[in-house]
């Protein structure tokens, strides 16, 4: 009988030790020796800081141009600049925001970044080719595609949809134009697809005129 009293009671205190479910680094302790804790009560706080996690968010526009596994450079608030992984990608984009959540991993062994850290997240993609052409020149296709209007070889004007790859102040940087497209700058409402024109080259005042617009705001 006192036999199986001792094992109760050696389980019930073992029941009482506490140990972290991961190594880390003892950040808060809320409680003092000798306090009573209720049980599921916090007792300390543990970081575990190998890899720090920076999180941020990215607009669906950008989304498909980054995968799990990507570099990306993180610049802390400090001006410390560091490499993580992107580890994490949400597919649910926010609610308010229509972005999405991105995880990178960043080593940190020796603990010297620490958490909470505001940091500003680079992520890198793919190459591609793209040019920066003012707004101007966009327009819509026959099947409502966004895109603009060349003149081929032929002398018919074709119909080019776009692949925007970014929105500046100082233009759009458009992506699925051929490198040698003649791309119509005035008139392209006026015609439409398969239309047999006599192309005509901008003056210099028309190209001053569209870099103009096209870095409108540039110091």
């Amino acid at each position: 009988m006192a036999q199986s009293v001792l094992e109760a009671m050696q389980a019930e205190l073992g029941r009482n030790e506490v140990k972290a479910p991961f190594d880390g680094i003892i950040d808060r302790v809320p409680v003092e020796v000798g306090s009573s804790v209720m049980a599921g009560g916090e007792v300390a706080t543990i970081l575990k800081l190998d890899p720090v996690i920076a999180r941020g968010e990215v607009s669906e526009r950008d989304l498909r141009y980054i995968k799990i596994g990507d570099e990306a450079n993180v610049r802390l608030v400090n001006d410390q600049k560091v490499t993580g992984t992107v580890r994490y990608i949400s597919r649910d984009a926010s609610s308010q925001t229509r972005t999405f959540r991105v995880e990178v991993a960043i080593p940190n062994a020796d603990g010297s970044i620490p958490a909470g850290m505001t940091a500003e997240i680079a992520l890198s993609a793919q190459p591609t080719d793209a040019i920066m052409l003012p707004r101007s020149v966009v327009t819509l296709g026959d099947k409502g595609d966004l895109g603009i209007r060349a003149v081929g070889k032929d002398s018919k004007v074709a119909f080019f949809p776009i692949d925007l790859v970014d929105d500046t102040p100082n233009g759009l940087v458009l992506g699925g134009i051929p490198d040698d497209a003649r791309i119509i700058v005035a008139g392209q409402e006026l015609v439409k697809e398969g239309d047999l024109v006599k192309p005509v080259e901008a003056d210099q005042a028309t190209i001053n005129k569209l870099i103009g617009e096209a870095t409108a705001g540039t110091q």
